[in-house]
């Protein structure tokens, strides 16, 4: 890796977000998506950077087959030598993406070796590369990476907030204690980052019984509250966000294995659930085929998709209210 300098100004970087976890299939790259589409149809201007080797969020976002797809490869040449990423525009109106993929093993490597020599510019990587660029987006959010640990601590020291999505299993909890300590290992760069919060995913949304005792919705109550343990009862960051979400993003895997095969966001897929209806495509029609090899869209898209929007809002409420805390108190200081 050429030499780079250390010192990065991150007030550039005031709404890059880090989703992460260091578990796969929390969700993570459903959110980036789905919320990051959100705010772009909203105006907002968004660049997603997936900085996973398994480019995922080609298939959430369709543009899988697009020709400006490389795989990570200048993605990776950035991270490793410096200089300009080559967008994917337009993926949606105002929202870019940086691409992933398998060329991003190249970067682990190379980040390895200068962890050992410069662990700060190893760090630093991510930020060196985005900084010149944020001021053209509102919105920057990282896909991160489950299991790699140089390029989560790259997505860290370049992000001012992480979102940490987590199953309701003790697992997956656990998990998410883990994030916190990989986040302390980035405060020599990085001084500035805080964890926006943890929002549940996969979560039943049905009732059953064990024993005559219902026992569904109890994993929620209970992963609030071992989270609420883990970072002190009733915790919050002093502004009023508590750690856990108040949304959740429901278990429907109908709608993601659709939404995924068809390279649309939730809100897309439920619109097209209602094309159908208009069109008269229903159930019946297709078991008596009348309609063959169709598969109709999940009448559960809409639920998804409010989730999902709802944790959108959800994250803009806390950071609008971030901000004001943070602006308020530097006209007391």
């Amino acid at each position: 890796m050429a030499a780079q300098g250390h010192v990065i100004d991150h007030d550039v970087l005031s709404r890059v977000i880090a989703v992460e976890s260091l578990k796969g299939g929390v969700g993570k790259t459903t959110i980036v998506a789905n919320v990051g589409g959100y705010f772009a149809l909203a105006g907002a201007r968004v660049l997603m950077v997936d900085l996973d080797p398994q480019g995922n969020l080609e298939d959430d976002l369709g543009y899988a087959g697009d020709g400006r797809n490389d795989e990570g490869e200048s993605l990776a040449k950035a991270l490793m030598f410096g200089g300009t990423v080559h967008a994917i525009t337009g993926v949606r109106p105002n929202l870019d993406v940086w691409a992933g993929g398998g060329a991003l093993h190249n970067v682990t490597a190379a980040l390895s070796s200068e962890m050992g020599r410069n662990p700060a510019a190893a760090k630093l990587a991510l930020a060196r590369i985005l900084a010149p660029v944020a001021g053209d987006y509102d919105f920057i959010f990282l896909d991160c990476p489950p299991g790699d640990g140089v390029l989560q601590l790259a997505a860290l020291s370049a992000a001012r907030w992480v979102l940490v999505p987590s199953r309701t299993d003790m697992s997956s909890i656990k998990g998410v204690a883990k994030v916190a300590e990989r986040i302390d290992q980035v405060l020599d760069v990085n001084r500035v980052i805080d964890l926006l919060g943890v929002v549940l995913t996969d979560v039943g949304t049905a009732t059953a019984r064990k024993d005559g005792t219902v026992v569904i919705r109890n994993a929620e109550k209970d992963a609030r509250h071992a989270l609420d343990e883990m970072f002190g009862v009733g915790d919050d960051d002093g502004i009023g966000r508590d750690i856990v979400f108040h949304r959740t993003v429901r278990h429907s895997e109908a709608v993601a294995s659709q939404a995924r095969n068809a390279g649309l966001l939730a809100y897309e897929l439920d619109e097209r659930a209602k094309e159908e209806t208009k069109a008269g495509i229903a159930w019946w029609k297709i078991r008596s085929g009348e309609l063959k090899n169709k598969q109709l869209t999940s009448s559960t898209a809409g639920s998804v998709a409010d989730d999902l929007q709802a944790i959108a809002q959800e994250i803009n409420d806390r950071l609008v209210d971030a901000e004001t805390t943070t602006e308020l108190e530097g006209a007391h200081a």
